[in-house]
């Protein structure tokens, strides 16, 4: 659907369009933010609704794997990816869950798996040790804007 004569004008006008500057370091940092908007808009008005989402998706996971300053700046690995799409792959779990009444034996195995990745690993001891920090993590309405129990406040990644 999208040529090479199509993305070469494309990226020529992201040139002539991008915002100027004499340092070129700047200038390079600036092309790229202003190409990958103006690339994504482009290719959005071809889309269906129900699919931008996921182009999105797709577009972000993309320069997060390859650690593009654009989004955080830092790498998300190929097995943080790989779990954020499947969960991990279920098997038995050998680990008693600490908290049933509040905490599924699916999550708990989610957490499970979740520490055998690079950055995660003490996640399963943390929880099974003070489940309580966890529990108010997991019942708030907004998990995402509450802070992660220490270390793992200043251990985790934006990601």
């Amino acid at each position: 659907q999208y040529s090479l004569a199509w993305f070469i004008q494309l990226f020529v006008r992201a040139i002539k369009d991008s915002p100027k500057t004499a340092n070129v370091s700047k200038r390079v940092v600036k092309l790229n933010e202003h190409f990958t908007f103006f690339l994504y808009r482009q290719v959005c008005q071809s889309l269906f609704e129900k699919d931008k989402l996921l182009f999105a998706f797709l577009l972000v996971s993309r320069m997060l794997l390859e650690g593009s300053t654009l989004v955080t700046g830092q790498k998300m690995t190929q097995a943080e990816l790989r779990f954020l799409l499947t969960g991990g792959v279920a098997m038995d779990n050998p680990h008693p869950n600490p908290a049933p009444e509040w905490l599924s034996d699916k999550g708990w195995g989610e957490i499970c798996r979740l520490d055998s990745i690079d950055g995660f690993d003490g996640l399963r001891e943390a929880v099974k040790w003070v489940p309580t920090l966890y529990q108010a993590l997991f019942n708030a309405a907004e998990p995402q804007d509450q802070p992660m129990p220490d270390p793992w406040d200043e251990r985790l990644t934006p990601f």
